[in-house]
């Protein structure tokens, strides 16, 4: 760790003090055993609640629900802003990776299917509507949209602007925080041996 600070504003022991103190809370966290959690302060909601906040979400019907719990406080203030700025994108994370070789398309995304049935988290979305506070909920399944393109007979100037094109565009599709999975896919073919792998999700996850 660096610390960097300004003179004008603060004196040098209580900066080496800062930082002694967080480094022992951080070997103190790190130690097994050697820090008990503190324990969220939650009631959990009424079933008829969650079940009528659930009714107009058609993936609670189709797949059913697994598990729902309280979002973290940081969860909780993410989805405060996205929800008060919900065009802002400034929560939907987008990664862009390059493949080089022969691809198994069909291998691929059930691979990534495989991740989205493993993991409780890739299957969870967000329901706050008639309810006293927001829940997460952990559905049983989830489809993971993977949409393919192939950009490979346009010329590499015409390519990199299909492909600015696209990421802009699936930037600017934002993500629905009550439906599964808060993420999706995309696969843009630029060569036989060479394709552009996105993955967009929310920060919420």
């Amino acid at each position: 760790m660096s610390w960097t600070y300004s003179e004008n504003i603060h004196r040098k022991e209580t900066v080496e003090n800062l930082a002694k103190r967080f480094l022992e809370l951080l070997r103190a966290i790190a130690a097994p055993d050697a820090v008990s959690m503190p324990q969220l302060n939650w009631t959990r909601p009424p079933d008829a609640e969650i079940r009528s906040a659930l009714s107009h979400i058609p993936e609670a019907t189709e797949y059913g629900v697994e598990d729902f719990y309280p979002l973290s406080p940081a969860q909780q203030g993410i989805l405060f802003h996205a929800l008060f700025a919900p065009n802002s994108g400034a929560y939907c994370q987008q990664f862009d990776y390059r493949i080089k070789g022969t691809l198994n398309v069909p291998a691929f995304k059930h691979a990534w299917q495989t991740v989205i049935e493993r993991h409780q988290t890739f299957r969870t979305a967000f329901v706050w509507d008639g309810l006293a506070e927001p829940v997460q909920v952990v559905f049983r399944r989830a489809d993971l949209p993977i949409k393919e393109f192939n950009l490979e007979e346009l010329e590499p100037a015409a390519q990199h602007d299909g492909l600015n094109r696209l990421l802009i565009e699936d930037r600017n599709a934002g993500l629905a925080l009550s439906r599964p999975p808060l993420m999706r896919c995309a696969l843009i073919k630029v060569a036989d041996d060479e394709h552009h792998f996105v993955w967009t999700c929310h920060h919420l996850l």
